[in-house]
């Protein structure tokens, strides 16, 4: 049983398309209602968030954003090596995420904090989020979101 829903799965995650601006605009949304609903402002500076991580960690996501099945974000900073690599190894994977720019978006750099995300580069899917890169890694993110998936489904009778 769970063999057949896993297959559909893995190869709409392979096949999964951000469209640009999607998964900014939906954190953009949260930022602002929150905003509203309470007094938080985020630090945003840009220097003491933007280093590099390379120690490969996954963790779960503060902000409780579900950006929905087959998206994917990544934080990004200018002259991370890491960062690069990481984008470039997904896209020769397959994948299409979104690219948050630290530098170039307020946005990004609000959601960056609210996610709970420690450096750069750091990939969202679903409730969890990988800092740092490594191919190992990632397919341990990508396992835990299909298993998150599967039980969220079992859980609803869907």
């Amino acid at each position: 049983m769970r063999v057949r829903l896993l297959l559909p799965l893995l190869l709409g995650l392979c096949a999964a398309t951000a469209q640009a601006g999607v998964i900014e605009d939906l954190f953009r949304k949260l930022i602002d209602q929150r905003k509203t609903a309470q007094s938080w402002v985020p630090k945003g500076v840009l220097p003491q968030m933007a280093h590099e991580l390379t120690k490969p960690e996954i963790a779960e996501r503060k902000d409780g954003l579900d950006l929905g099945r087959e998206q994917y974000a990544i934080f990004v900073a200018p002259r991370c090596r890491t960062c690069d690599a990481a984008v470039a190894r997904l896209k020769q994977r397959g994948f299409k995420v979104e690219v948050l720019d630290l530098a170039k978006s307020q946005t990004a750099r609000e959601a960056f904090e609210l996610s709970g995300a420690k450096g750069v580069p750091t990939v969202l899917a679903g409730k969890r989020m990988l800092g740092g890169w490594s191919d190992k890694h990632f397919d341990r993110l990508l396992k835990g979101d299909i298993q998150d998936k599967i039980n969220a489904q079992q859980g609803t009778g869907a």
